[in-house]
Parts: structure tokens; sequence; C-alpha cells
């Protein structure tokens, strides 16, 4: 049984606390005394002071009986483990482990004895810390019962989550003020550094060393070598940020930090036949009306594209769920397609729990988590862009529910489509024969860009490089071409005696990257009052564009409030409806709380 609809949670309530440190190596962070109100309390100093990243601290509180309940469900069923603190005692460790009509039991130590309410009690999530408030409780049968609050305060700090390792990873450097070597356990690791366990005194380490050849030793493979700068010292704990010499060694250290942060997927193209089987197996290539044979001819240019695509991560990647015997379980693509917008799709899954006993909704987190956390690797991520079908399916929980949920901050947007594959060779009566096609001239371009930015919300425009200054796709496709990918664009005009009546914005990608051609799409827009009855018109013309790019075949997303005559309809194929969801990046990390939260485990862990 997968994950329920969350149904409307409300809107939520954000507070910005600033920029984040880089890397967000940061010392604990102090709560104030009253923990609905928590902020935090000061900026740390790393020496040279906080580094700006553009990416902000967030604070949010949720409310709403029905958003805390799916909350606290999902702390009972992943049984995360929690700190009791109250201003009078030191910390007491608990763990969720039952929610029922009296609220949330906890599971306290032996021995231990709770204070008199209030106090609250602190969980740390995927990427965030939860304070749940305590106004009223009992202890009962060994555990501490609390009332369900009327709300629970998240924060999150960090822009990307760090990794706990199990003790097999060190870190050796000489120092480089007295004639010592040390050789330390490091304790995590992220994208931009680590931190390793230290006594400040005897190895000499504050805020502002520079370590020059630093090695770090993983399983597995040869020691890597790095400069690293300690950007924090806490107690027994020193953080670092590490610094690259070249650009392969800061592939093999992502390399090592992905084995780190994703254990149980991957992201080799070696596993490209098998994730053709997996969509066979999955009934991918059955969906929309569609059959497996019509698939065929894109098999050859999909492993071509996977080859290229690993060759290229800052464009994207295709994470796998392996199985033992070298087939894919479950899949999911995602793909930077404008400048700073990544597209997740091509998601597939056999269903059901693996039978090595992996759940469904552990291999659905995982996948997940690899492909969109391998996107917040690019520092140019802006939006998250996703077409979400109008159907109960799992997909638009996350994909859907999350950015609805952020509509009215201005973080998102959300807009209905009918995506209509179109034949490039089909011809039909255009019923304005005094309207003819062609390119937009650069006065056309700008009319187009300033009548757009009126009708569709800044997430739609800044997402789809519908500006000014990017419209022409010119530096996605020189990315895209070095990496051996094509990537089109062209603006089609409608005109009466030279006068604009509508738009057709048609582009092409790289055959074999979205199996259904999605990627090869065409948008229709009105320039005048009246202009929608040229659509007909920009179709045919659009067709003509497709066609002389070699494309036999392309997708229109007719966008809510357009149409087409009913004899044009007729001539296309309905692939169904789908919300485009368009998400701000600023909150992705919310985005991948909310989908680790929808993936709890059904039953709480013994």
């Amino acid at each position: 049984m997968e994950p329920t609809s969350p149904g409307d949670p409300g809107e939520p309530i954000l507070f910005l606390l600033g920029t984040e440190q880089e890397d967000a190596r940061e010392q604990p962070y102090r709560l104030r005394s009253d923990p609905q109100t928590a902020i935090l309390d000061e900026v740390v100093d790393v020496g040279s002071g906080p580094v700006r990243t553009g990416r902000t601290a967030v604070q949010e509180r949720i409310r709403g009986a029905r958003r805390i309940g799916q909350l606290a469900d999902a702390l009972v069923r992943y049984r995360l483990p929690g700190q009791l603190r109250s201003p009078e005692r030191p910390p007491i460790a608990l763990r969720a482990v039952a929610l029922d009509e009296d609220g949330i039991r906890w599971e306290l130590p032996p021995g231990a004895i709770a204070p008199a309410p209030p106090f609250f009690v602190e969980i740390t999530g995927y990427n965030s810390i939860f304070q749940v408030p305590v106004a009223r409780a009992v202890v009962r049968d060994g555990c501490l019962v609390t009332a369900i609050p009327d709300q629970v305060t998240r924060l999150r700090r960090r822009w990307r989550r760090r990794v706990v390792v199990n003790g097999d990873h060190f870190l050796r450097f000489r120092h480089p003020l007295q004639p010592t070597s040390v050789r330390c356990e490091i304790r995590d690791l992220s994208d931009g550094g680590l931190s390793f366990r230290a006594n400040p005194e005897r190895d000499l380490v504050y805020p502002g060393l520079i370590l020059p050849d630093v090695e770090i030793v993983a399983p597995g493979g040869a020691a890597l070598v790095c400069d690293a700068e300690v950007r924090f010292v806490n107690r027994d704990l020193c953080g670092v940020r590490v610094f690259h010499r070249s650009a392969a060694d800061e592939q093999r250290w992502l390399a090592l930090v992905t084995r780190a942060l994703h254990p149980r997927t991957s992201s080799d193209a070696r596993y490209s036949d098998a994730a053709w089987r997996l969509y066979e197996r999955a009934g991918y290539f059955q969906l929309s009306g569609k059959r497996d044979d019509e698939f065929t001819e894109l098999r050859h240019a999909f492993a071509s594209c996977e080859r290229r695509i690993e060759d290229a991560p800052h464009l994207g990647c295709r994470v796998v769920w392996p199985t033992n015997d070298g087939e894919a379980f479950a899949a999911l693509s995602v793909l930077r397609l404008y400048h700073g917008t990544w597209l997740g799709y091509q998601m597939a899954k056999v269903h059901g729990d693996q039978p090595n006993g992996a759940e469904s909704r552990q291999i659905l987190r995982d996948i997940h988590l690899h492909a969109y956390e391998h996107a917040q690797l690019d520092p140019s991520l802006r939006w998250l862009l996703g077409w979400a079908q109008v159907k109960p399916v799992w997909s638009r929980l996350v994909h859907h529910d999350l950015p609805e949920r952020y509509r009215k901050t201005g973080l998102s947007c959300v807009l209905r489509f009918r995506a209509l594959e179109a034949s490039s060779a089909v011809e039909h009566d255009v019923a304005m024969t005094d309207v003819t096609i062609g390119p937009a001239t650069p006065l056309e371009t700008e009319l187009f860009v300033r009548k757009l930015s009126r009708a569709r919300p800044r997430p739609y425009l800044e997402a789809h490089d519908l500006v000014g200054e990017r419209i022409d796709l010119a530096e996605v496709k020189r990315q895209w071409r070095a990496a051996g990918l094509h990537r089109e664009r062209a603006l089609l005009i409608a005109r009466r005696a030279r006068q604009p009546l509508a738009a057709a914005l048609v582009e092409t990608a790289e055959p074999g990257l979205h199996l259904f051609r999605l990627l090869d799409q065409a948008r229709l827009y009105p320039l005048t009052v009246g202009g929608e009855a040229a659509f007909d018109a920009l179709l045919a013309g659009a067709r003509d564009w497709f066609r002389a790019a070699g494309r036999d075949r392309f997708v229109l997303f007719l966008e809510e409030g357009s149409t087409l005559r009913a004899p044009t309809l007729a001539t296309l194929n309905d692939l169904g409806e789908a919300d485009m969801t368009i998400l701000s990046a600023e909150v992705l990390p919310e985005l991948l709380e909310h989908l680790v939260e929808v993936t709890a485990p059904r039953q709480p862990r013994q």
C-alpha cells in the first residue's frame, strides 16, 4: 500500500533567518527559552566571518490538526530519537514509539524522570530540527505521553544534507605550524566539506587554519588529496571546508560523498539496459495508451544519452535502485533543461516491495533523494520543474502537493495542461488562410516577452528562460553541445497583414532523453485579443518546423485556458492532463523533508 494523500495541509508560515554558512558546518544553535517562538540565537564566528551563499536558513511554523497529525505519525513510524529540553534540567534522550488518541508516546531511558511541563522535545529529521512544544504530559507504563500540539516549529539551517560515516573514513595531514602528523576519524561528510574528531589543544586546530595536502582515506579506494580550511571547532569536533586542485579530484570527492549519502542506489550508465528492461517490466511504456513496440526505435538513442549524461553530470543523471542480479527495481531521471531549472522525470518502479525486504516506500525515497541531491550540487540551481499526472499516483504526493502548499508564498506555481502528441507529417485544413507563419523578429520577441510577463507568474517565466536575456537558450545550447547533446528553441509568429496575432514556442532535445518525447514540445500563446484563432495555423507551422528538425512527432502542451478547433484536436493523440509544477530551489530542502515524511515506513521499526 502506497502513502495516502496528505490533503490540504494549509499555507506554510516561513521566516527567513539569514544566509547560511558555507556547508552549514556551524556550531549547534542555541534556542531562546520559548520553544514556540524559537529563533537562531546568533551567527557563529568561523574565523573570517560567515560565507554568503545566497541560500537562506528557514523557520517554519507548522499548524493545523491534520498537518500536525501527519507529521506526528511520520515521527512515530521512523521511531526517530529526540531530546527532551527544559531550561532547568539537562536534556533527556527519548524516542517516539506510538501515536493514539491520548497523544504521542515517548520511550524514556530506564530511571529517567521527566520534568513537569512546559518543555519541548527536539527531533532531527532529514535536514531539519523539529521542536514539539509540550504543555501537558503524563507518565504511563514507562512512557511519557504528550498531547498533540497545536503548532510545531521546524528549523532548517543547512542547504545540503550531511551524512555520518561509520568509523571507516580517516583524515591525515602534516600540521603546517608544527612538525607533527595528525590522523583523525572522519565523523560526517557533505559535498562541501567534512568534520572529524580532534583534540583542539593536542592537534592545534582552530577556525581559519589552512591545512595543505590533506589525505582522505575511505574504504575501497586510494587516498584523495585536497586542501582544507578549518571552519569551526566545537569540543572534540572540527569542521573543515575542502578545496580541490582539479576537476578530476572534485569528481572523485563527489563520488566518495555520493557513496556515503546513497549506498543503495546508483547513477552508473552500465545500468542502461537494466533501466530499459525495468520500463518494460513496470509498464512505463504502456502509459497514456502506448505500446512497448512504439519505443523500440529509441533504445539505441536512450543508451547513447545515458553514456553522455554520465560524462556530463552537471547536466543530469539517471538514478536506479539495483538488485543483486544486476537488474533495476526502480529508476528516476533528472535533467538540467533550462539555465537554472532541473526537471525530474521518467520514474518507474516494479510494483510492491523488493523481494529482499526493502519497502516500496524506502526505494521511492532513496531514488528521489539521490536524484534531487544530485541537482542540488548545481550552484546555478534556481527552479525545480515537474509534470504530475492528474490522477491519484504516488508521484503527485511529492511533485504536486508540496508546490501547491507554497503557491501563495510566490515560491511556486502550478499550471494545468493537456499533453497532445502530434505527427509532423499530418496535414490539416487551416481556417485562417490570410495568416502567415514565420520566425519572430527581435521586436516581436520583445513583444512576446512583454505580453507573457503579464499572463504568466514569475516562476513560470524564470524557470522556462522566458526572459529577454535568456530566451534564445544560448548558454544552455552551448553546454549541451559541449556534452554532445542537441538542444534547440525557436519562436514562431502568426501574422495577419504583418501584425502579430499569436506565438508558438517550439523546442527540441536530444532523441532518447525523454522516451515519451516530451522534450520535443510546442506551446501556444495569444499576443492580441482573439489571437487564439491563429492557433491552428501556428500548429501547422510547428509541424513544419519539427519536420525540418528531423522529428516525426512532438508534444503540444495545451495550457489551461487555451483551445483548438475540433478538427485539429482530432489529428492529435491525447496523452492526458497533467499539472506543471515549478518550485523555487530555495525550498528544495523542504521538498526533500516532505518526501521523507510521505515515505515513512508502514510500521514502526522494531
